[in-house]
């Protein structure tokens, strides 16, 4: 669930129950409806753009996601209105989770849209209020919990809650919104899209990764160059790995990074890249913490990291957020020359599968872990790191099994950015 404040408010002793107090009470729930209405009213306008920007049908999130996109809504009322605020939030915060345990009736299906599920929580909740307003007296003491916080309904009649006459009605309006336009980004991009790290292009002769790298010096990552390939590829983002110095004639000092795409996943030759308009909604930044769009709904760190979209990688193999650990062990196995590609240099490939046959003919446990865990079992056996590009596809030969290898001359590659 979306947190409601980042402060806790600390309600005075409940109020008795007067007939004011109960007047104020009861006008401040209709003006709680009036602007769950207001916020219902506009989300279409939200949803539709939403969809439209990611070229996605517009679809049913769920239960769970339809609540939240409401609840987002409440964020900061504390902040903006002090106590009349964090009290509604406490209010209508605990009704909507309270859902998870005991759904509404008219929430409790599937239904065909998006829109058609804010709907029916819009009206879930409006009916809630409805019933508390009925009669007030008798829940006076009734508690709601939210985000850590508890609130009497009695409490709410420390002060009027605006309504649509009071100017800042409008302010509250706009901030939710907001909060409601992102949390309707995060769910259509946690329904409808991965994260995809994109692999390295493997070197023909050796099958060795070949790093994406910008050149440079170690005291300094070229934000300028991320910043650049950013802009001609919004939908990625970059993470630095680590700085390699200068090796041989050829690599200069650089740097090693990941790139990770947002999209619908990677095609043959398709990174299939959410599309530039919808980018240009969502993030605030490219690659440094410079804000470049102040109307993008969030950072580009936070849609990569904090919003728990599904990962993979562009082979196809679930992968977490950030492999750099791994990444880094096979950059200082590169160093040392304990990798597959170096031992191949070193002694031919043909001595290397001599030698794993000759093995594999006097320890059958040895073979038969072959099949089972090709890749432990030769990173141990010969000394070195496999990266998980190369593919190991080992056959162990018994009666009724023929296995043949053919050599491929060449490999189609993703050029390297740079």
């Amino acid at each position: 669930m979306t947190s409601s404040e980042s402060t806790q408010t600390t309600f005075a002793a409940l109020p008795p129950a007067t007939p004011a107090n109960i007047a104020q009470a009861k006008a401040n729930l209709a003006a709680m409806q009036a602007f769950n209405d207001y916020v219902y009213f506009h989300s279409s306008t939200y949803v539709n753009n939403a969809f439209y920007l990611m070229s996605e049908p517009d679809a049913d999130p769920g239960a769970d996601a339809g609540i939240d996109i409401f609840i987002a809504a409440l964020k900061g009322l504390g902040a903006l209105l002090g106590p009349i605020g964090a009290g509604a939030s406490s209010l209508l915060g605990g009704l909507l989770q309270g859902w998870t345990k005991n759904l509404p009736p008219n929430l409790n299906t599937t239904f065909a849209k998006m829109l058609v599920r804010l709907s029916e929580t819009n009206i879930a909740l409006d009916k809630q209020l409805a019933e508390l307003a009925q009669d007030i007296a008798a829940n006076w003491a009734k508690t709601f919990t939210y985000n850590g916080q508890t609130v009497a309904l009695g409490n709410i009649c420390v002060s009027p809650f605006p309504t649509e006459t009071d100017p800042v009605f409008e302010e509250m309006a706009t901030q939710a919104l907001a909060n409601l336009d992102a949390q309707i980004w995060a769910t259509v991009l946690r329904s409808n899209f991965v994260i995809t790290k994109v692999d390295w292009p493997l070197n023909p002769g050796t099958g060795v990764e070949m790093p994406f790298s910008f050149p440079g010096p170690q005291n300094a990552f070229p934000t300028a160059q991320a910043q650049s390939n950013i802009a001609a590829e919004p939908a990625e983002n970059i993470v630095p790995v680590g700085w390699l110095p200068k090796s041989g004639c050829a690599a200069p000092d650089r740097w090693i990074y990941n790139v990770y795409v947002l999209g619908t996943g990677f095609s043959g030759v398709s990174d299939n890249g959410l599309a530039p308009d919808a980018c240009a909604y969502l993030f605030k930044n490219l690659y440094s913490d410079e804000i470049v769009n102040p109307k993008g709904l969030f950072m580009r760190h936070e849609v990569f990291t904090n919003l728990k979209i599904r990962s993979t990688s562009s082979h196809g193999g679930g992968v977490e957020a950030d492999t750099a650990p791994t990444t880094r062990a096979y950059l200082r196995a590169v160093a040392k020359g304990e990798t597959l590609a170096a031992l191949v240099a070193r002694e031919g490939r043909p001595a290397i599968e001599a030698r794993i046959k000759e093995e594999a003919a006097n320890n059958a446990l040895f073979a038969n872990k072959l099949e089972t865990m090709p890749r432990q079992t030769l990173q141990s056996f010969l000394g070195v790191l496999i990266p998980d590009t190369v593919t190991l596809n080992i056959i162990v030969e018994r009666q009724g099994t023929f296995g043949l290898v053919i050599p491929m001359t060449e490999l189609p590659l993703k050029p390297e950015k740079t």
